[in-house]
């Protein structure tokens, strides 16, 4: 389950993504902050289960700390976001 950025926050985080893939001859990947990476339930209830926890939480306000990266792919590059409340609300539902 992933968080999304929109408007401008998107456009500029998008366009650094696209900067660094294209400087590294790597593919874009969208911007976004993993709340979940693996889900353990029925994938048929998935989407109604996801739409009322997106209705039950009010946009987040999230800030970006530190920049790491790993040798795993799909971690090659990252920030870690500060913890608040309302994100471990959202990821416990």
């Amino acid at each position: 389950m992933w968080l999304m950025p929109k408007g401008e926050s998107r456009e500029r985080l998008n366009g650094r993504i696209a900067s660094l893939a294209g400087h590294l001859g790597t593919t874009p990947f969208p911007a976004h902050v993993t709340v979940a990476g693996q889900i353990e339930t029925d994938l048929d209830s998935l989407p109604s289960r996801l739409r009322s926890i997106a209705r039950s939480h009010p946009p987040l306000t999230v800030t970006l700390e530190r920049c790491d990266g790993e040798e795993r792919w799909f971690r090659c590059l990252f920030h870690h976001v500060a913890r608040t409340p309302e994100l471990g609300a959202l990821r416990e539902a």
